[in-house]
């Protein structure tokens, strides 16, 4: 009986951000691939993981008696392979008896100095060397971003291109006039590009937000946009049917943007800076529109995007993002 064990700080089960999403894809498809699969939840909170698996508590700092801790769970539990969602805890695996992983969100020294271009301060910040040798303690890290793949493997780290997994629907959306709209958590590169976007551009019209980025307060524009808040919404298809131009004006950051995948995977047409589309397969500028001025975003180049054939998006979603991208490459390593 071969065992897979999630180990994460985060309650990917409920979480609405990108990550979260990823991490229940990746749920779904090693329970495919494996007879079981545990979620080893290790938090501050008072929350328990429902799925399958067990909660270690941290009322104190991360010591060595939680990872010897963890060592003997994964030791009783037989794990084939252990699963890790972020690497905050050093240490863990070296000290267990199996394979390890790595999902790489983000590759963090690269993601801190993107924000120090932009003059932000990045709520983690680790060096080039720090974090290249922690990475290198991983039997493979998994990456989202085939630039950050390139980097990491001239770097020596095991590193191996793990696409996301979406399933193409094509949802129904208001046809004709151009009707745009973000959705989005409050982090930094999001607030920064939706603010730069009401800041900047002009003759958009009304803008749809959703996520708890619409819960903030917002500049007032050189144009008077206005708004509908959608708030949290139940699914991201609530979003996408009252749209059919998805925005993503970030500016700095690192790893792959969801927002963007999970826009195309919805049939969604997408109008996006260059640096949202880093790290996609080739053919991501054939399917969503690309412009760094946000003076020129108008609504000429929401229609511009608008002419982009749905056809044509889910073509791409299929051929890079599918399921059998993620098992066919996650079978040659395990």
């Amino acid at each position: 009986m071969r065992t897979c064990c999630i180990i994460t700080p985060h309650p990917f089960w409920r979480e609405r951000m990108g990550c979260g999403t990823l991490m229940r894809g990746r749920y779904k498809l090693l329970g495919e691939l494996f007879d079981e699969v545990l979620v080893l939840f290790i938090t501050k909170s008072d929350e328990t993981c429902p799925l399958p698996g067990a909660t270690m508590r941290l009322r104190q700092s991360f010591h060595a008696q939680h990872r010897a801790a963890i060592q003997s769970y994964i030791k009783n539990k037989n794990i084939s392979l252990c699963y890790f969602s972020y690497d905050y805890w050093p240490g863990i695996a070296d000290t267990v008896d199996c394979q390890t992983a790595l999902e790489l969100h983000d590759v963090m020294h690269l993601r801190s100095e993107s924000f120090k271009k932009f003059d932000v301060s990045c709520p983690i910040n680790k060096t080039k060397d720090q974090e290249i040798e922690e990475l290198q303690k991983f039997d493979v890290v998994f990456c989202l971003n085939l630039e950050e793949v390139n980097y990491l493997q001239t770097n020596a780290v095991p590193c191996i291109y793990l696409p996301p997994t979406f399933s193409f629907q094509m949802i129904s959306q208001p046809e004709h006039e151009p009707i745009a709209g973000m959705i989005g958590s409050a982090a930094k590169p999001n607030v920064d590009g939706l603010t730069q976007l009401i800041k900047h551009s002009t003759g958009f019209g009304d803008l749809v937000i959703a996520g708890a980025i619409s819960k903030l307060d917002l500049p007032v524009g050189a144009c008077q946009h206005k708004f509908t808040r959608l708030g949290y919404v139940t699914t991201p298809q609530e979003f996408y049917s009252q749209i059919n131009v998805a925005l993503s004006p970030i500016r700095f950051g690192a790893g792959l943007k969801i927002k963007v995948l999970e826009a195309l995977a919805n049939g969604c047409r997408l109008l996006a800076t260059s640096h949202s589309i880093e790290g996609f397969p080739p053919g991501i500028h054939e399917v969503v529109t690309i412009e760094d001025n946000f003076d020129k975003w108008t609504k000429d180049l929401l229609q511009q995007s608008i002419s982009v054939k749905r056809s044509k998006i889910e073509n791409y979603v299929n051929e890079h993002f599918s399921e059998n991208a993620f098992k066919s490459r996650l079978k040659q390593v395990i």
